[in-house]
């Protein structure tokens, strides 16, 4: 399951794997991207051509609604990715199930790929390869960081790459972190920052720390 933030401010539970309903789709498409009427052909189209997999219509309803790519620039990446996909399919011996989750992870890799992170929003995206799938709280995760404000995390939030919930508690899907562990190679050198912040609140004794679960 996980948790989806409307231009309302509430929260829905979808589940993550394939709606049929196709009107329920495009619903959730015009949640995060207001022009989805004015493109509906192409918008279902894209909707099919990800294979109706919740997760990826969201991703690409908010790169649309960010204008980082019009409707038909974004279903001609999908249908050439898709073909590019599926030529390489036909050389390989895929177990059952293995298929599709492949097909859905390159989906997902490519509208990864279509939004250009800054190096900031790139830094943070890898160390938060390292947060546990129950989330921490963002300010807390902000502090580790140094960073100054919330901006960066909240940008990414908008993109749909970092979920959050009422209690501001953030984490990584598990897809867009096997991604994001590809593309940036977490390292001690590269999040000297994060662990340096985690050593010295370990080495702080006598002071308690109420998420200690979590830091550990």
């Amino acid at each position: 399951m996980f948790t989806t933030r409307s231009k309302l401010d509430e929260y829905c539970t979808l589940p993550l794997k394939e709606i049929e309903d196709m009107n329920a789709l495009f619903q959730l498409t015009s949640v995060f991207y207001s022009e989805a009427d004015t493109y509906r052909p192409t918008v279902e189209k894209i909707i099919e051509t990800v294979h109706s997999h919740t997760f990826a219509v969201e991703l690409a309803a908010k790169l649309l609604e960010n204008g980082i790519s019009t409707p038909d620039q974004l279903l001609t990446r999908l249908q050439v990715e898709k073909a590019s996909f599926h030529n390489e399919d036909k050389i390989k011996i895929i177990k059952d199930g293995q298929s599709s989750k492949a097909t859905y992870y390159s989906h997902i890799h490519t509208l990864f790929s279509l939004y250009t992170l800054s190096l900031k929003q790139q830094d943070i995206m890898c160390n938060m390869c390292f947060l546990p799938s129950t989330g921490i709280s963002a300010r807390i995760f902000a502090k580790w960081l140094e960073l100054p404000t919330l901006n960066e995390i909240n940008d990414l939030i908008e993109t749909g790459f970092v979920q959050t919930t009422k209690r501001r508690t953030i984490s990584l899907h598990p897809m867009i972190q096997e991604i994001t562990l590809s593309e940036t190679k977490p390292s001690v050198t590269r999040c000297h920052i994060l662990l340096d912040s985690l050593q010295k609140i370990c080495l702080m004794h006598g002071i308690e720390v109420d998420y200690y679960k979590k830091l550990f």
